[in-house]
């Protein structure tokens, strides 16, 4: 019997998915459509469902309201389909977790990651740490040199972080990114602390002025 039944109609995701759960040591059954979902699940129930939404023929939601009718399995919907109904519909349904896909783009689950694009390769080590449900997360850097789309989901996630509790070091040397993401700034120059901004305090400008007056601290 398998571990994890997992339903996502786009293969490439899949097989990547697929990949590193076989790696972490789970047994994974794979289903491409809500029906193919449902006659897994009626010759057993897994130790955990993984859902998509958007699938072929019947919807996760469906197979969720399926599953809640005789089973108590976990489920968790990964979905590109994050408006607040989308989720509270999951939740009334019975998923016991929500997350946004991440929409990463590959040739195949047997695809290196360093033969990804700088912005998915991003995006798959910062899936990797969400699973692990760290405390803490030190990010250097990390939307330099990726085009716009992949900075903006990697900005989201690292809100999706915080509104878990997990702090988030941020280390940015553009001011712009720092002042959408953080709710206090240490400004360093030259290696040493030159200021701290917090809340209200935090603009472009402030920054700017704190590097060029701030007093070492």
């Amino acid at each position: 019997m398998y571990d994890i039944l997992m339903v996502e109609d786009e293969k490439e995701l899949a097989a990547l998915l697929r990949l590193y759960m076989e790696k972490a040591g789970y047994i994974v059954q794979w289903a491409a459509s809500g029906e193919e979902a449902l006659v897994c699940l009626q010759k057993g129930m897994p130790k955990m469902l993984i859902l998509d939404i958007t699938l072929p023929g019947i919807d996760g939601f469906a197979v969720c309201r399926e599953v809640r009718k005789t089973g108590s399995v976990p489920i968790l919907i990964i979905s590109a389909r994050v408006g607040k109904e989308d989720q509270l519909n999951g939740f009334r349904l019975g998923a016991d977790d929500y997350i946004e896909k991440l929409m990463i783009k590959t040739t195949g689950g047997e695809q290196l990651i360093k033969n990804l694009s700088g912005g998915n390769q991003q995006k798959v080590i910062l899936s990797r740490w969400m699973a692990i449900d760290p405390k803490l997360i030190i990010l250097d850097e990390p939307t330099r040199g990726i085009d716009v789309g992949a900075k903006a989901e990697i900005e989201k996630l690292i809100h999706e972080f915080s509104d878990k509790g997990i702090s988030v070091l941020f280390i940015s040397s553009e001011m712009a990114e720092l002042v959408r993401n953080c709710d206090r700034i240490l400004v360093l120059r030259d290696g040493r602390i030159m200021g701290e901004l917090m809340g209200e305090e935090i603009s472009e400008k402030s920054i700017m002025e704190t590097i060029v007056t701030g007093k070492e601290k």
